[in-house]
Parts: C-alpha cells; structure tokens; sequence
C-alpha cells in the first residue's frame, strides 16, 4: 500500500475465475509499532464469471426453404435466432448479443433485438464471391462486467452469393441460312453453358 497527503491506495489483480458476488474487502491500520489503530471494511461486487451459452441453442434459417440441400442466394435473407431463455439472465440484467456473419460476407457484429420468446439478427446476402456449402454464424454473449462467451451454430446454410458473369459467341447469319446459334457461358463457382 501507497499514498501521500493521507490518501493511500492498494492494487490487486483478480484472477479469471467462477466469481459472481458482493466480497468484503478488510483494510487494517498500523503504526510503527505495530498497534492498530484503525480498522474499516468495504463490499464490492466482483464478477469474474463468464456467461453460458450453448451452440445447440442457435437457430439458423434462410428465406429459402423446402426439402434436401437448400442454397441460399443473392438478396436472400438469413436469420440466426435463439431462445431468450437460452441467455437469461445474463441479457436481462444488461448484457449484449451481437452476431457474426462474415461466413455470409456480412458483418462481424450484428445486434440481436428480442422478439416474442426469441433474440434474432438477419442479413440480407449481397454478392460477395461466396459459394460455401455450410456456412455458419457466430454468437457473442457479453454481461454487464463485459465478459464474454462466443459460440458457432451447430448447423449451417448452403450460400452462393457469387453473381455469374455470361459472355456469348456471337454467330453471323450468312447468305441461305434461316436460323443461327448463340453459345454462352457462364462462368462463377456454379458454371454452366447454355446453348440458344
């Protein structure tokens, strides 16, 4: 312990740990001698815990649906979701979801709002050069002591988010001919010719 002027001060780290309540910190003093002549106590709250989350508890959905491999594409929307009993209390007493799409070409930080039962996030798929077949997204849990727990969905989407580039052979009618050809090609992740 430290001062001048009559004020002094003490440090100490606190180590990580599962802590999450009101301690009771003594203070003692001395003289010289070694007689005491002053003892105080003070409580301060110390959350050293981080919150729970489960990778199960995220759902994550496109605007594409149906049966089988379904692939979302550009100007799609993706939902990630979870139960708001899932991140109670951590979220009731001040904390913070925030959800990653960058596997979606989005944004690494996407606030979630709480509707009905549930927290969600969306983005909508603009071209990004993507073509994932499962890509996922990441949740962050932040308490109000600002510690945090970040999972991924154990599911994931199939993505092709990258827009095609066509070019045609143009062909010249000649001379007796009726009718004439036009071959292209589309080239991107999922290329294919097309023949007119």
């Amino acid at each position: 312990m430290s001062g001048q002027a009559g004020v002094y001060r003490a440090a100490v780290t606190l180590a990580a740990g599962a802590v999450d309540s009101l301690l009771t910190l003594p203070v003692r003093a001395t003289d010289t001698a070694g007689n005491l002549i002053g003892r105080v106590s003070k409580q301060i709250s110390v959350d050293l815990s981080a919150p729970t989350l489960s990778a199960s508890a995220i759902s994550l959905s496109g605007s594409r649906t149906g049966t089988g491999t379904i692939t979302q594409r550009i100007g799609d929307t993706i939902t990630a979701s979870i139960p708001a009993s899932a991140v109670a209390p951590d979220v009731a007493t001040g904390g913070v979801l925030t959800a990653n799409f960058s596997a979606f070409g989005g944004p690494a930080a996407v606030p979630l709002t709480q509707v009905g039962a549930n927290y969600s996030a969306s983005y909508t798929l603009v071209e990004a050069g993507l073509d994932v077949a499962s890509a996922k997204v990441a949740i962050t849990l932040t308490d109000n002591a600002n510690n945090t727990i970040t999972v991924t969905s154990t599911a994931g989407l199939s993505v092709d988010a990258q827009a095609p580039v066509l070019s045609v052979n143009r062909q010249v009618i000649l001379p007796g001919q009726t009718t004439a050809s036009l071959t292209g090609q589309r080239s991107g992740a999922r290329s294919e010719e097309h023949t007119s």
